[in-house]
C-alpha cells in the first residue's frame, strides 16, 4: 500500500489542477472578506467579524469547493488512468484491485484536506493582517474543527462522482454530475427542509457555524448520508473489481 500511495502522489507532480486548486483556495477567503466587510453579513451583536469570516468561507468550502473543485480533482485522478491507457496495467496486476481504489481515495482525501486547511490558514492570516475583531484562540480552534470535519464528511457523497468516473470513464459525464450536485446544494441551501436530506449539502449541515439543527433533522441527515455512502461505495468497488481488461479511452 505504501508503494501505491507513493505512486499516486508522484502522479500529481506537475499536474495543473494542483496549482489551480490552491489558487482557488487562496482567492475564496478574500472574496469572503469582501462580502463580510461590504455587506450586511456583519452583526456584531451575535458574532465577531473574524467569526463571520470563518463562517462565510466555510459556506463556500462546503457548498461550492467540496461539490465542484473536489469533484474535479477526484475525476482527474480516476479518469486520467483511462486517458493515458494505464488502467490496463493496473487491472492486470495480480493483486486485490480494491487496494488501487483505496490508494486513490487516500491521496484524494489528503489533497482535499490540504486545500481545506490552506483556505482556513488564509483566513487566519487575513485575521492578523486586517486585525479583525474576534480573532482568538477559541475561535481558531472552533473553526479548525469544523473545517476538518467538513472535508472529512464531504468525501462520502463524492463517492458518487468516483463511481460515475469508473463506470463511464469520461470527464464530461463526471463533471456534469458534479455540476448537478453543486446546483442541488445551492437550491438546498436556500430551503428549510431539503438541505437536511440532500447528501451533497450535509457536510454543511453537520459542521455549520450558526444554524441550530434539531435532533430529527440531524438524524435525517445522517441516514441520508449513510445510505448514499453504502450504495455508492459498494457499487464503486463492485464495478471496479468486475471491470474487464481492454482498451479504454476518455
Amino acid at each position: 500500500m505504501k508503494n501505491l500511495l507513493r505512486a499516486e502522489i508522484l502522479k500529481l507532480k506537475g499536474n495543473w489542477l494542483v496549482t489551480l486548486s490552491f489558487v482557488i483556495a487562496f482567492i475564496l477567503p478574500f472574496l469572503t472578506l469582501a462580502m463580510t466587510l461590504f455587506s450586511n453579513q456583519v452583526d456584531l451583536a451575535e458574532e465577531s467579524v473574524f467569526h463571520i469570516l470563518l463562517r462565510q468561507n466555510h459556506i463556500f468550502l462546503t457548498l461550492m469547493v467540496c461539490n465542484l473543485l473536489f469533484a474535479l480533482m477526484i475525476t482527474n485522478i480516476i479518469c486520467k488512468e483511462f486517458q493515458y491507457g494505464t488502467i490496463d496495467d493496473i487491472l492486470s496486476i495480480p493483486v486485490n484491485r480494491s487496494r488501487f481504489l483505496i490508494a486513490k481515495e487516500l491521496v484524494s482525501f489528503i489533497w482535499m484536506m490540504a486545500i481545506g486547511l490552506f483556505s482556513f490558514c488564509i483566513c487566519l492570516i487575513i485575521g492578523v493582517v486586517f486585525r479583525l475583531e474576534g480573532y482568538s484562540l477559541q475561535t481558531i480552534l472552533y473553526g479548525l474543527v469544523r473545517y476538518v470535519l467538513a472535508v472529512t464528511i464531504s468525501i462520502i457523497p463524492l463517492q458518487l462522482i468516483i463511481w460515475v468516473s469508473v463506470l463511464f470513464k469520461n470527464y464530461v459525464i463526471s463533471l456534469a454530475v458534479s455540476i448537478v450536485a453543486l446546483v442541488g446544494s445551492i437550491v438546498a441551501f436556500n430551503t428549510k427542509d431539503f438541505i437536511f436530506v440532500y447528501p451533497f449539502s450535509i457536510s454543511f449541515v453537520l459542521t455549520n457555524f450558526k444554524t441550530t439543527v434539531l435532533p430529527e433533522q440531524l438524524l435525517t441527515s445522517m441516514i441520508s448520508l449513510g445510505i448514499m455512502g453504502v450504495v455508492c461505495i459498494s457499487g464503486l468497488f463492485f464495478s471496479f473489481n468486475r471491470m474487464d481488461i481492454k482498451s479504454h479511452t476518455v
